[in-house]
């Protein structure tokens, strides 16, 4: 029953990294700027200029260990990427984590 528990999380925390780099590509898609706003159990974005401000995308995971561009992302530059390093841990067990690096796109087309 352990076993299945445990499982059960690891891949709850897979599907949450997945939902994660989603949303953030939905965002660099729609937003011309924005900022990602990283605390120890919560990611955002934030500043948006476009039709999501404020959206916070995750508050279920411990994210300490992620790595991203700090400052005001301009997604509306020419071949706009931002590298995304997200590290995701369980609450309760910090064993139970999952390392995803990504680079979040958006392509202009002329």
């Amino acid at each position: 029953m352990k076993y299945n528990i445990t499982e059960t999380k690891k891949l709850r925390i897979q599907e949450e990294a997945n939902y994660i780099i989603a949303e953030m590509q939905r965002i660099h898609r729609q937003c011309d700027h924005y900022e990602i706003e990283i605390e120890d159990t919560k990611i955002a974005m934030k500043n948006c200029e476009g039709p999501i401000n404020g959206k916070v995308i995750s508050e279920r995971f411990n994210f300490r260990g992620t790595s991203y561009w700090e400052g005001k992302v301009d997604a509306k530059r020419e071949n706009a990427n931002v590298d995304f390093n997200l590290f995701i841990k369980d609450l309760e067990n910090e064993k139970l984590n999952v390392e995803l690096n990504t680079r979040i796109t958006r392509y202009k087309v002329q």
